[in-house]
Formats: C-alpha cells, structure tokens, sequence
C-alpha cells in the first residue's frame, strides 16, 4: 500500500463510512434505548432541525472529521506544528516501505476531488 492508497482508505472508513453510520443512525435511533448522554444530545438535535439544516449539520460533521484527518495526517507527515509532536513519526507498510511524508497532500487532493 502506498501513501495515496493509505490515505484513500483511512477516508473511505473515517469520513464516508462514518458519514454514512451517522444518518443511518439518526434516520433510524429509538431515543429509549439511547444511553449515552452524547449521543443522546446529538440525537435530539438533529431531531430539532428541518431538513436542510439536518444536511448542514452533517456536513458539519464531515467537515470536523476531515480536520481532525489534516492535523493527523500533517503529524504523520511530520508537518504539524502543535505542541508535542517536535519529533517526526514514520510510517511503514507491510513491505517496510515508508507512508509517511505526503499523507496531507493526498488528503487535501481527495478532499477537492470531492468538491
């Protein structure tokens, strides 16, 4: 696996996969079975919206999910600048060949494709 196909993969399962679960889930959630207080406050809210602002505030969550992919990426990358990640982090796949280091650029390239 090379960096574009790693990348393609950590989107498919964390942006598009979980995208998908959270409207499953909001179409189809029994508020007397929810326990988690969370997910019980995320529910209700959504529930609270009209159709287009369901769609924004799912696209709110896609839009944090892709952020929170940037920053990961850009660390693996060896590219981020918050405190605590001064020393670079390399990633190899199963040939011991190295992923990292332009990880955010097939992220951002992905992201716009998806535009």
């Amino acid at each position: 696996m090379n960096d574009e196909e790693f990348v393609s993969k950590v989107r498919e399962n964390l942006v598009h996969r979980e995208i998908k679960m959270y409207k499953t889930k909001f179409s189809k959630m029994d508020l007397s079975k929810v326990k988690d207080p969370d997910w019980m406050n995320l529910f209700q809210l959504y529930s609270s919206l009209d159709e287009v602002n369901q769609s924004r505030l799912m696209s709110s969550i896609k839009f944090v999910i892709n952020e929170v992919l940037s920053e990961l990426f850009s660390i693996l990358d060896g590219e981020s600048s918050s405190p605590g990640f001064e020393d670079t982090v390399t990633l190899f796949n199963s040939e011991g060949e190295k992923l990292s280091g332009e990880l955010m650029f097939y992220h951002q390239s992905q992201m716009q494709d998806e535009e």
